[in-house]
């Protein structure tokens, strides 16, 4: 099998928002806008502490002082979907060469017991 037709198999494949995101019977909407509003803004806040602040909270108080909440509702989703993206590119790796490795040692396990029959 070829390496595209592993990538069309994986990008093929049915998405159930069920086994991926939590959303409880009756209260998908709410928990959409929780996921889209406050998700985004507490990694934005954790972002600014670590990556800009170094972990200083002096600096962090300073900073979150002239707090503006779109720029880190912004700062947060620019993470939370470069995380996302890298998951993807990940388990389609995966996916792709883990299949490959499979075929591969299959047709050299049948390779190598039509030598030893001999």
């Amino acid at each position: 099998m070829l390496k595209q037709d592993r990538a069309s198999q994986f990008f093929n494949q049915d998405v159930s928002w069920d086994e991926s995101i939590f959303f409880p019977d009756g209260y998908e909407e709410l928990f959409l806008l929780v996921y889209f509003i406050y998700l985004p803004y507490i990694t934005g806040i954790i972002f600014i502490f670590t990556v800009i602040a170094g972990f200083r909270l002096s600096l962090f108080k300073l900073i979150m002082s002239n707090h503006n909440f779109l720029l880190t509702w912004a700062l947060g989703y620019q993470v939370l979907a470069g995380i996302v993206l890298l998951l993807i590119f990940k388990n389609a790796y995966s996916f792709i060469f883990s299949k490959y490795d499979t075929m591969e040692d299959n047709h050299h396990h049948k390779h190598n017991n039509h030598y030893n029959r001999y």
